[in-house]
């Protein structure tokens, strides 16, 4: 992830020691955050994390079973009068804005992409504000979908070309993962179409585990059983048995990845970790993440408090024996985003597919 490892704390430390006042015309200094202002909006526990060397009992630290650590901060915005309606866009000339509703003179949000420049303003008795703009800090990006838990963003996470040299981040608002959506929300719902444009819902677990579906108008849903991990007889190495073969639904899977018109997508089992991990670690690693920063993507999960199984336990057991059996699946002397697309070969995926992978989530 961009200068992350190296930048995230030291930025949190220099947000939290900046006075917000406000500038422009008609800017007053009532008005929060000030032109231009770098805003943070990661779960600071995350961002610490995140910042420091990763081992495997890092996130231990972090976990306690039934507690989430795992909201996103709000970006808080103080106006000079109060407003009836609040927008935000990408855009500097307010295309695309999300609009709210407003009663007062503040308002929040959360869930912004990080790494963003954003620029927003109000209506105050019909009257538009000056535009401003903001800039959120790098960062991951987690999100809070009321009745679904462990939901982020895949994206903002540098990737490396086989001489292990930066070639770009993946691409943030394609790729999310999350725990099932069985009790979501009907605010949940409307978020997750209107606010993160999800498209197609990916279900990984097992017909038996799925009801009522689908849950979401207008949200496309595939439900394809996932084998997980490098489990003897249950992983993703297992190759016998043709259709029935563990790998040749790891090349359906990933070929819903291949097709642009699916994104944004959510892709999720249960818990989401570790069906939903195995299949985050398959595109990461494909597109060129690091193993450290794999590592510490699994680990976030581990932030939503979800059963009684540490990190580090789920390190030796799980995760790190998938890692190190990708790491020479075809040949150890080269990267693992080599032996990945090896693998995913193997599988059945075809070049077409896993460049088109590449090439959507890479930016």
């Amino acid at each position: 992830m961009k200068s992350f490892k190296k930048s995230v704390f030291l930025i949190i430390l220099l947000i939290t020691s900046v006075a917000f006042t406000g500038c422009g015309g008609g800017f007053t200094d009532a008005i929060q955050p000030k032109n231009g202002q770098t805003v943070f909006t990661t779960n600071k526990e995350i961002a610490e994390f995140v910042s420091k060397k990763w081992t495997t009992k890092l996130c231990d630290g972090y976990y306690e079973k039934g507690l989430e650590h795992y909201a996103p901060e709000y970006a808080e915005f103080v106006f000079d009068d109060v407003a009836d309606e609040f927008f935000i866009s990408e855009n500097a000339d307010m295309s695309g804005a999300k609009v709210y509703e407003c009663s007062n003179n503040e308002f929040a949000v959360r869930g912004l992409k990080t790494g963003t420049t954003y620029y927003w303003q109000y209506t105050s008795d019909g009257n538009k504000s000056a535009v401003r703009s903001i800039k959120t800090a790098n960062g991951v990006r987690t999100l809070y979908i009321g009745g679904v838990t462990n939901t982020r963003d895949m994206g903002a996470w540098t990737v490396y070309d086989d001489d292990n040299q930066p070639k770009g981040v993946i691409r943030q608002g394609l790729l999310f993962r999350s725990a099932t959506l069985d009790n979501i929300s009907e605010a949940g719902k409307d978020y997750i179409v209107n606010d993160l444009g999800i498209k197609t819902e990916l279900d990984l677990r097992a017909v038996s585990e799925t009801e009522r579906r689908p849950m979401i108008n207008g949200v496309k849903y595939i439900n394809i059983s996932c084998p997980q991990y490098a489990y003897n007889g249950l992983g993703i190495f297992e190759f016998d048995g043709g259709a029935n073969a563990n790998s040749y639904a790891i090349k359906n899977i990933i070929s819903v990845f291949a097709d642009v018109s699916n994104y944004p997508i959510d892709f999720h089992c249960a818990i989401g970790r570790d069906r939903t991990g195995t299949v985050a670690f398959l595109l990461g690693a494909l597109c060129g993440m690091s193993e450290e920063d794999l590592c510490r993507e699994y680990d976030l999960s581990f932030f939503a408090g979800l059963d009684e199984n540490t990190p580090s336990r789920m390190h030796q057991t799980s995760f790190l024996p998938l890692l190190d059996k990708m790491k020479s699946y075809s040949d150890s002397e080269k990267s693992l985003a080599y032996n990945t697309r090896m693998y995913l070969l193997d599988t059945g995926v075809t070049e077409e597919d896993l460049d088109n992978i590449c090439d959507i989530l890479i930016e």
